[in-house]
């Protein structure tokens, strides 16, 4: 029984390594990539690089950096009122032009802006993040936001910061949101 449960405790060490392992190299394959999220489709037939291309010479890029554009498909749900238009992956020639594209990210571009429309919806530049990264940036605003005042995400880590003189404190799994929660709850329980 006890060869049994380290022999279970091995294995899902090894799980967790190898699902660490291929999200690493999912982010490198994301490593050129942006998402451009909140962009409307303008009609059916939309060219999206065209597209695209408009949005980086309103904010002073080289659209040839562009190398592909593509709107990610829609889920079979049906479409309501208010629902987000779906957000429009677009990969760079380089990491430097990604980097580019990120820096350009605080403009505030509107859809009325490329569109030439009234249309005053913010578009958004993020990074493309794998979904094991999202999940888990989710997670860590979701549970951490009332003990630091900033969660942000910086080349595909997850960074936290109680205030501007604590350090920052990198978050890689749901392990060390538990450990910040229950650091967090520790520090703040009165002393006797």
């Amino acid at each position: 029984m006890k060869a049994m449960e380290q022999r279970n405790v091995y294995l899902e060490k090894c799980n967790s390594a190898l699902e660490e392992r291929a999200n690493d190299l999912e982010k490198i394959d994301k490593e050129k990539n942006i998402e451009i999220a909140c962009l409307m489709k303008n009609k059916d037939d939309e060219n999206v690089k065209e597209v695209v291309k408009e949005v980086a010479v309103k904010l002073c890029l080289n659209p040839d950096d562009i190398e592909s554009a593509e709107r990610l498909s829609s889920s079979n749900k049906p479409k309501t009122g208010g629902e987000r238009p779906r957000p429009i992956i677009v990969k760079l020639r380089s990491k430097q032009a990604r980097d580019q594209w990120l820096q350009k990210r605080k403009i505030k571009l509107m859809n009325g802006d490329i569109y030439c429309n009234d249309n005053r919806m913010p578009i958004n530049i993020n990074e493309d993040l794998t979904k094991t990264t999202k999940l888990l940036f989710w997670e860590a605003r979701s549970q951490l936001k009332h003990q630091f005042k900033f969660i942000w995400i910086q080349n595909s880590n997850i960074l936290v910061k109680k205030d501007e003189k604590e350090k920052i404190i990198r978050i890689k799994s749901e392990n060390d949101i538990k450990k910040l929660l229950v650091d967090s709850k520790s520090s703040s329980s009165p002393t006797k």
